[in-house]
Parts: C-alpha cells; sequence; structure tokens
C-alpha cells in the first residue's frame, strides 16, 4: 500500500452549528498555507478590526494571527463565525497500481473546486 497526504481548506458559515463550507483541497500544506494567507488577507482588507482611534489595524503577518484577531474583534456581533477557516491534513492509503488514477482524479477535483467563477451573462 502507498499513501498520499491531501490538506483540506474550509471555512465555516456561522449558525447554532457552524458547518464546513467552500473546501479547498490541496496536495502540498505550502498551497493550502497559500491559499488561507490569501483568503485571510482579503478578509482583513475588508475587516480588519480597528485601534482607539478607529483606523485599520495592520495585518499581522499570518493567517492564524489574522483569523485569531478577526474573531476576537467579532465577538458578540452579529457577523460572529466568518472569517474562521480550519486546515485539516488527511492521509489516505491506497494500492500502489492506482496511485496515478487518484492523482488525476484529485488535479480534477482541484480543477472544478477552485475553477474561478464566471459571471452570469445578461
Amino acid at each position: 500500500m502507498a499513501e498520499i497526504t491531501i490538506y483540506v481548506v474550509a471555512s465555516a458559515v456561522p449558525d447554532p452549528n457552524p458547518t464546513p463550507t467552500f473546501p479547498g483541497v490541496f496536495l502540498s500544506e505550502a498551497e493550502a498555507e497559500a491559499y488561507l494567507e490569501q483568503a485571510l488577507r482579503s478578509e482583513w482588507d475588508h475587516n480588519a478590526p480597528e485601534d482607539d482611534e478607529g483606523y485599520a489595524l495592520p495585518y499581522p503577518g499570518n493567517w492564524r494571527d489574522a483569523q485569531e484577531a478577526i474573531l476576537k474583534d467579532r465577538r458578540g456581533s452579529d457577523g460572529e463565525g466568518w472569517g474562521s477557516y480550519e486546515l485539516t491534513i488527511h492521509r489516505l492509503e491506497y494500492p500502489v497500481s492506482v496511485l496515478e488514477s487518484l492523482k488525476a482524479a484529485i488535479r480534477a477535483a482541484l480543477a472544478i473546486i477552485l475553477k474561478p467563477l464566471k459571471p452570469a451573462e445578461a
């Protein structure tokens, strides 16, 4: 048997029982981390916590610290939970003969999941 590791990124929809949504599947931790960094920088651009004078705080340097700051800033507000991302690691075992098929299937799934949305035509 052989093993492959995949990295799954999901955000959560805030409700009484948060549910993972918008999953992304990556074949390397670096790709998953880069995706999260981009997602949280975008979130920060729109929802950065503010200082006492009402100015947006600078980005803290990594997605984990940014997420923590955003969530801390939102506690008690209606927006609690948005901006909450999770990275999970999954190791899958498979027969060696299916390695190329598995890689192709994951690449195809990634292409579908990460495909940019096209605007609706009028």
